[in-house]
């Protein structure tokens, strides 16, 4: 699988970095269009080192007539093995009344701990693995014109399945709140 990877993200940049590509040239009979896009990304951060991989979005709808609806797609890896797989709907409905947007993510994050406080160091570092699932939704609805009021649900669960195994470690005795593989 980690071999493939690349391949699978260059064959994601060959079909769309094209750009913007229209599935059809006439809308429907509801006025609706679809178009595709595509976007390479890339990062850097201290913790990811080299992030990068792929946006692609699809657009439905007119923009002349009423807000788009979107959804986005990203696959991201980084140089320490870290993966994220993120979609981000955002949908409109009803002549832009109602608006339903998140994200549903899964994450395999390579990671290391220090420790709690200001007096860590280097040497306490620990290895430990998290696989990570979430799920975001806002739901809103007009009271006047780009004015919304509404909710927001936001679940993540973020679960450890591998520790370092240093005896020195603090993770996997558990002393440390979060760390009980929960």
């Amino acid at each position: 699988m980690q071999k493939g990877l690349p391949y699978l993200l260059g064959c994601w940049l060959a079909v769309f970095l094209p750009g913007p590509v229209s599935a059809s040239d006439d809308p429907d009979s509801t006025g609706q269009s679809v178009k595709f896009a595509g976007f390479p990304v890339l990062g850097y951060s201290p913790e990811t080192r080299l992030m990068g991989g792929i946006y692609s979005q699809m657009l439905i709808g007119d923009p002349k007539t009423r807000r788009p609806s979107t959804l986005g797609l990203s696959l991201l890896i980084s140089q320490n093995r870290q993966f994220s797989i993120n979609f981000f709907p955002d949908v409109w409905l009803y002549k832009n009344t109602y608006r339903f947007s998140g994200e549903l993510k899964w994450q395999h994050w390579p990671d290391k701990f220090y420790g709690i406080g200001n007096d860590t160091s280097e040497e306490d570092e620990e290895y430990y693995v998290s696989r990570i699932w979430g799920i975001k939704l806002d739901m809103l609805r007009a009271l006047r014109r780009h004015l919304y009021a509404g909710i927001l649900l936001e679940v993540e669960n973020n679960h450890i399945v591998e520790y370092d195994t240093a005896s020195s470690a603090s993770l996997p005795e558990g002393q440390i709140p979060g760390s009980d593989r929960s």
